[in-house]
């Protein structure tokens, strides 16, 4: 409708503040087909962050990871390209939020790798403007998506059907980095969840200060995430 419209106008207009920064991702057209909304953005060859990483070209091979498949941070996979690309996706995520605006959808296959290896935010589809809605529509918006996303990237207040904020996407934030630093350990998880993800055993074990960093970024109260 007119009114959804408008304000996915005020949306592109905060994106294309942010078209200077170089790892978030450019919008090259709006268009509607029909009642839904399409940002197209511009192609990135390399894939998703996932997909970079996992490209034997690319990346060295994982080390053996007798702890349970957490990778080594100490290693050239991590220091030369793991570590890096993260720093980028946290400058992206650390800009959105600097206009007001939320992702809402932060996970390893909505960061994007560009042809010279440069990590981008994309994928702004369930993005809003916090700024400009009052607090029943912002809860509005979370009710109307129950079920969009990905569940494992979700903050336990969005599933419970509270509206997101900057404090969702440190969450998905950290479950992206926990994701990738420790590929091969299995996440609880549950919908409706009434504690925090909690952080595994072999993780914390064996990668205690990056275990240190990201718990307080999955906390189940919103306001006691740190700000990106």
């Amino acid at each position: 409708d007119a009114a959804a419209k408008r304000r996915l106008l005020r949306e592109v207009l905060a994106l294309h503040k942010l078209a200077g920064h170089q790892n978030v991702a450019r919008i090259d057209a709006v268009f509607f087909d029909g009642q839904v909304a399409v940002l197209q953005t511009q192609f990135y060859p390399r894939g998703t962050l996932a997909q970079y990483l996992a490209d034997p070209a690319v990346a060295p091979p994982r080390l053996p990871a007798p702890h349970g498949g957490v990778v080594d941070r100490a290693s050239d996979r991590a220091a030369k390209l793991l570590m890096p690309a993260l720093r980028q996706l946290l400058s992206a995520l650390v800009t959105v939020h600097a206009v007001k605006m939320v992702h809402a959808d932060v996970k390893p296959d909505n960061a994007l790798v560009a042809a010279e290896g440069t990590v981008v935010l994309g994928d702004f589809g369930l993005s809003r403007l916090a700024a400009e809605e009052s607090p029943a529509a912002a809860l509005a918006f979370a009710t109307t998506r129950v079920g969009a996303g990905t569940p494992l990237f979700i903050a336990p207040e969005v599933e419970n059907g509270k509206a997101a904020t900057s404090a969702a996407d440190v969450h998905g934030f950290a479950v992206t980095v926990l994701l990738l630093l420790a590929p091969g350990l299995p996440l609880p998880h549950s919908p409706l969840r009434g504690a925090p993800l909690a952080l595994p055993a072999a993780f914390c074990a064996a990668d205690p200060a990056a275990a240190a960093a990201l718990a307080p970024c999955l906390a189940l109260d919103p306001n006691d995430r740190p700000t990106a």
